[in-house]
């Protein structure tokens, strides 16, 4: 297997891709001095990180060391240069679903798509379950894809074992760290903080969730209030599930816009036009039965209702879709993945560009104030 240095002089950082971890790091374009091969750089500045944030970036170089599968992003290497946590993984091309969803899909992917990408993370789970790991952060934003078609589970940072001094518990109450960004997608149970705990199972309500904002273009509940979330979750008679035309009509959208736009104050109008994207969009489509009930399964509010990974796995979705399918490369399109070309490029043009705004300056003797 080939090995990645821990020094930062075997990795020519080559341009920046974007932020990661909520800005709190950066993504780089680097090239393997040994092998030439393209890596992506996580660079995390060790002194705006509080002991909190440590321990999780700690946690998560940990995990993805010590787990091993084809389905779950490997560390390829994790050290200190300066003040900075540089973490190296392997490139992937595509980035996440979420940058699939804003860039291409804003309309939610192909439905065969989503089967190929559902059947990798649920083949992730079940490897991290027997493990026992439960992922607490499934999401879409944690699943990324790489040039040639492969989907990897990320987001280990949030993981927690179910092993307590030699011994494997049926539940746990350890609510999720940093868990603000995850609450639309974290289970019921996890969300409810009490003396049941959750389980593994709390993973496949994630995956339900996760299903829905692939198909949708949207997570549900983004147009709630926390509070209003929370309570839907745990007490509300509505259940989260595919937006087409079997489950919403046109007048119903109509509808359901004209109160959006009724609650929603000034400030909120970005958020709206989001939910108008996905509301407009679902009278157009129509997704197979056993797609909806694939998600019906997973999002069931009781936890001992909702199937295990291992039995998911032999659901007719995915195997119907997944058999003889082809490469999820194919279904992805008009996207491409980033390369070196291609990133490289674009830090031209903004250069370029730049330097044509510097030149069209009419700048006077008294314009510079040093």
């Amino acid at each position: 297997m080939l090995q990645h240095e821990s020094t930062p002089t075997a990795y020519k950082v080559l341009t920046i891709i974007g932020p990661c971890f909520n800005g709190i790091g950066s993504v780089w374009l680097a090239r393997h001095a040994t092998s030439g091969n393209l890596v992506a750089v996580k660079k995390y500045e060790v002194d705006k990180c509080n002991h909190e944030i440590l321990e999780m970036l700690q946690h998560e170089s940990r995990m993805m060391r010590q787990l091993r599968h084809p389905s779950l992003m490997p560390c390829l290497s994790s050290f200190v240069c300066g003040s900075q946590l540089w973490m190296v993984e392997p490139l992937c091309g595509y980035g996440s679903t979420k940058d699939l969803l804003a860039a291409h899909f804003n309309e939610g992917l192909p439905e065969r798509a989503i089967a190929l990408i559902l059947r990798d993370v649920l083949q992730a789970l079940e490897y991290l379950h027997q493990q026992g790991c439960i992922h607490r952060s499934v999401r879409a934003s944690h699943i990324v894809v790489s040039d040639a078609g492969r989907t990897y589970l990320t987001g280990l940072r949030s993981s927690v074992s179910l092993y307590r001094h030699g011994r494997r518990l049926p539940r746990l109450h350890r609510y999720p760290d940093c868990a603000a960004d995850s609450l639309n997608w974290l289970s019921p149970e996890i969300l409810a903080q009490d003396l049941r705990g959750y389980s593994e199972t709390s993973d496949v309500y994630s995956v339900g969730i996760t299903a829905c904002e692939l198909a949708n273009g949207m997570e549900p509940f983004a147009q709630m209030l926390p509070t209003a979330m929370l309570y839907e979750k745990l007490d509300g008679e509505g259940v989260p599930g595919l937006l087409d035309s079997s489950t919403i009509d046109a007048s119903y959208v109509d509808q359901e816009l004209s109160a959006q736009t009724d609650d929603l104050g000034q400030g909120d109008r970005g958020e709206l036009s989001s939910f108008q994207r996905v509301m407009q969009a679902a009278p157009r489509r129509r997704f197979t039965d056993w797609f909806h009930q694939l998600v019906r399964l997973c999002v069931e509010r009781d936890p001992l209702r909702r199937p295990a990974v291992a039995r998911l796995l032999t659901h007719p979705f995915l195997v119907r879709h997944c058999r003889r399918a082809p490469p999820l490369t194919h279904l992805l399109r008009p996207g491409v993945p980033v390369n070196e070309a291609t990133l490289l490029e674009g830090e031209q043009i903004k250069s370029d560009s730049l330097v044509s705004e510097m030149v069209s300056l009419q700048v006077g003797t008294n314009a510079w104030d040093f």
